[in-house]
């Protein structure tokens, strides 16, 4: 498992747990992390769970929450913005 930089400064390809898969981050949005690798192989999520991943950075952990089963996961992309999105599977 592992989290890589693409040549692309704004690609991430998560190894991780449920992956892989790409992400497209702004250069202002904290990217996955050694310990969001860790967090991610310990989450446990009950089908149509919701789950809230505060401080979110890139929302990997939302996006493998959803992938395991979370039928919510509501997601704030960033600090400045007053609204909150929601991934529903």
């Amino acid at each position: 498992m592992s989290v890589h930089q693409e040549a692309d400064p704004t690609a991430f390809e998560w190894k991780g747990r449920c992956g892989p898969f790409e992400m497209r981050l702004s250069e202002r949005t904290f990217p996955p992390s050694s310990i969001s690798l860790l967090l991610g192989d310990a989450i446990d999520v009950a089908d149509g769970e919701t789950v809230l991943d505060v401080g979110c950075g890139c929302g990997v952990l939302g996006i493998v929450s959803a992938l395991l089963g979370a039928g919510r996961v509501p997601v704030t992309c960033s600090s400045r913005s007053p609204t909150t999105s929601w991934l529903t599977w």
